[in-house]
Order: structure tokens, then sequence, then C-alpha cells
């Protein structure tokens, strides 16, 4: 009906404009009066012609009410699912593989598991931890690497230290293989992980509870042997990655009394450290006002303060493990910056598979640009996390933007 009518318009329009009497007397004097016979050009229908069509496509426009733009609301993203790598899942035809199939495929017990991956070499044995870690087989992540610290002279300390540091709570079981001695040194086997063991303790906090703070004391004298500049950064790490306010706050004081020979030594070491305390104690007092978690260390829901928490995907650096990208919307509201604290909660549960609690994961932003910010992670990823979505809660700062802002 639109199109018709449109034809109509304009056949009328061509009929009504095609002859105008009077044109030659409201020609220009100038062209009454130039020489000889000049012709007069009358455009008119081929102007006609193009107003009219300009007139037909908007009369289509509107009968079809075709939208240009949509408004997207903050509230309106869909949550996205994602599934849990599963033991089912293995694609047991590759040949690094097949013959770690009879450990899993039924699993087998703990001996038989064990019994078998002790005539392995030490780097056949990292390919099954890095499937264990990949399929949250944590009881055959354990096993497996017992067999790696077992004797203490099959131990290689670059796999040692990878595997602690992807998975922290492992460090409990090399401590167990390798007690502290008597006057609370780690084991003169592990001197070389000194540093490592005393800041896996303390990122482990959030599921060991309690076990961490007694772990600490148990190494007293390791934490007072590393220097200044690790301490610090020991304690910045604490007020970063251990999540309920209470225990923060114990082991922040543990680690400073297992110094209490370094501080007596000199006032200005004393000076040093109780200030070094006090800093920290105000950058997880400000983490626990900004983003509150319970004991468990999951971050309650916002009161009303500040813009809503925003929804995020993750992208992995290359070369850099630690860190990932988060693509943020441009147009939705933040609080967070450069060298802001972070803490990233998963959205929603797998489809497929179950986890006992939505992991969540502190980070630091070292970078911040247009829709995307770069981060620091004070703990290891699950492996699914790029298929994930992850609420970013800001959770204070940790330094001034002004330093090296590269906001676009």
């Amino acid at each position: 009906m639109v199109v018709h009518s449109a034809h109509r318009f304009v056949g009328l329009a061509m009929r009504t404009r095609t002859s105008f009497p009077g044109d030659h007397d409201r020609a220009s004097r100038r062209i009454k009066q130039g020489p000889g016979r000049t012709p007069i050009i009358r455009p008119v229908l081929r102007t006609v012609r193009i107003f009219s069509f300009r007139l037909l496509v908007e009369l289509i426009k509107l009968s079809l009410s075709v939208e240009a733009e949509a408004y997207i609301g903050r509230l309106a993203q869909q949550k996205l699912p994602y599934n849990l790598n599963r033991l089912e899942d293995v694609n047991w035809s590759q040949e690094d593989r097949m013959w770690m199939k009879e450990l899993f495929v039924p699993r087998a017990p703990r001996e038989r598991f064990q019994a078998v991956l002790l005539k392995k070499d030490v780097k056949e044995v990292d390919k099954v931890l890095a499937l264990c870690i990949d399929i949250h087989a944590y009881d055959e992540l354990f096993w497996a690497f017992y067999t790696t610290i077992t004797p203490i002279q099959r131990m290689d300390v670059d796999l040692t230290k990878k595997w602690i540091e992807r998975h922290p709570p492992l460090v409990y079981c090399l401590l167990k293989t390798q007690p502290p001695t008597e006057d609370r040194f780690v084991s003169p086997y592990l001197a070389d992980l000194e540093l490592t063991i005393i800041q896996n303790i303390v990122k482990s906090a959030n599921q060991a509870g309690i076990a961490s703070l007694v772990a600490l004391e148990k190494i007293a004298a390791s934490v007072a042997r590393i220097s200044m500049d690790e301490y610090l950064h020991l304690l910045l790490l604490a007020s970063l990655s251990v999540r309920s306010s209470e225990l923060v706050q114990e082991v922040l004081l543990v680690l400073h009394e297992c110094r209490a020979d370094v501080i007596s030594r000199s006032p200005m070491m004393e000076y040093a450290h109780k200030h070094a305390l006090g800093i920290t104690f105000d950058r997880a007092e400000e983490a626990a006002d900004e983003c509150p978690c319970n004991d468990q260390g999951r971050p309650r829901k916002p009161k009303g303060r500040g813009p809503a928490p925003a929804t995020v995907r993750l992208v992995s650096v290359p070369d850099e493990p630690t860190q990932v990208i988060a693509h943020v919307r441009i147009d939705e509201p933040t609080a967070v910056r450069i060298h802001s604290h972070v803490r990233l909660q998963a959205v929603s549960d797998p489809e497929k598979g179950w986890v006992g609690v939505k992991p969540v994961v502190d980070a630091v932003v070292i970078l911040a640009r247009k829709g995307e910010m770069k981060m620091e992670l004070q703990y290891p990823l699950p492996p699914e996390y790029a298929q994930m979505q992850w609420r970013m809660y800001n959770a204070g700062s940790v330094g001034k933007p002004a330093v090296s802002s590269s906001r676009e």
C-alpha cells in the first residue's frame, strides 16, 4: 500500500510540474536581454523525480519501522554457559596420553597409581600432573606430585616450583614429605625453595584457613631469614590475596612475629617493620571495606555503594602465565583504574560437571586502556577461565593512578 501510494504521489507530482505556464515571463531580465535567441533550460522534471524518490525512500522507512540503533542495558547481558573439563572428555588417542589411560579408566587406587609413576621419568610425570589439573582430578594430582619429590633425590627444583605455583596447596604435600627442622627452618633439602614455600602458604590461606598460620609458625626461622625486600613483598601479597578480614590480620601478625629476631637488631629495623605492618593493615582494611568477604573468602553482595561490579571476559597474555587481559564495556561505569586491586568471581556454575564453590581470584590492574585492562594475578585461574564470565569487584587501590596511567 505504501509503495503504490508513493508511485501515485510521484506521478501526480510529475503531471503537475511538467508544464509551467508563464515560465518565459518569469525568466530573468539578463536572459531576456542576451544576444540572439537564448533557449530556456527547464530541469524541473529531473528535480521533481529526485525529490519524489527521496520521499518514497522515507515512506518505506517509516512503514517498515526499521531501527537504526539499539540500546543494550547493563543487566541485559546473558550468562554464557561453559563446560567443566571432565575425565569423560579426554582424548586418549594422543600419543603422550595413551599409557595414562590405565591410571584413570577405571581410576586406579593410590598405591597402584604411584607405583606406575615411580617407574616413569619425572618429565612423564609432569604430563600426568598437567592432565590432572586440567580435569580437576585433585586426588591424583597430589598422588602424582608426591612421586616427584619422593625419594628426595628424585626431586627437580624447577619442576617442583612450577607445580607449587600452579596449585599452591601442593606446598603442604612438600612440607609433609620433608618436615621443618626443630629450630623452625625448612628442611635443608628444600633450601632452594624456601621463599616459594612461604609465598604459597600465604596464597593458599583462603583454602587452608588456620592451617596456614600453623605452617608459618613451623618455619618462623625461615621467614626471619628472607631479605627485607622479600618480606615487604610477602606482606603485600598477604594483604592482596587473603580475603577474610580476620584471617588476613592473623596472617600479617604471624609474619610480623616471625621477624622478632630481626626487629630487635636495631631501631631502624624496628621502625621499618612497624610501619610496613601498619601500611599493609591499612591496605587489608581498605580491601575489606570496598569488597567485603565472608569467612570463606567469597565476596558479599554490594550494598548499593558505587557502581555494580562489571562483567568481563578474560584473555591470556602470551608468555606471561600470571597475567590476563579483561575486556570491559566502555559504556559501563566502573571504579576500577590502573593500580586497582580487584577480585574476580565466576558468574555462573558450569553446565556439565560440579564445583563446590565459584572460584574467586585476586588481581592488580597494571595497565588500563579503553575497553581492556591488563592484570597481574595473585592466584592461578582455573583451566576454563577463558570460557567463563567474571564479576570484577573493586577492592581499593595499591598506588596512585597518575604514575603510569595510560587510559585512552
